[in-house]
């Protein structure tokens, strides 16, 4: 006989100590490697620093420099959880959440990636 409102604070306080991303997905086991994420950044000529930057919403002044006023963008990473799986020797995968925050006003990035330790 709980009202709804009591109902959800009853959720909240239950579901606080879960992890805040719930996997519920397979993990991407052809997912790219650090070596060719490596290679395709290197591909980028210095006339292509500020654009590339511009479209993740950081604006530096130009290629050396975030400019006088200009914050440097923060980024930030956590471990979410893990789990194993994998075939046929188990491997442990760890939900990694990613921000970028920009320092221009709100604009903060938050996406979550799945990858095992090599």
């Amino acid at each position: 006989n709980m009202s709804i409102y009591d109902s959800y604070k009853e959720f909240v306080t239950l579901s606080a100590p879960l992890p805040r991303f719930m996997l519920a997905r397979k993990a991407h086991l052809d997912a790219i490697t650090v070596e060719t994420l490596l290679t395709r950044l290197r591909g980028i000529k210095n006339d292509g620093v500020v654009p590339f930057l511009e479209g993740f919403g950081v604006v530096p002044d130009n290629v050396n420099s975030w400019g006088d006023d200009a914050r440097p963008p923060e980024l930030q990473f956590e471990i979410d959880g893990h789990r194993e799986m994998g075939k046929p020797s188990h491997h442990t995968w760890y939900a990694i959440i990613g921000r970028l925050n920009t320092g221009h006003g709100s604009h903060t990035r938050t996406w979550m990636v799945e990858r095992r330790m090599a």
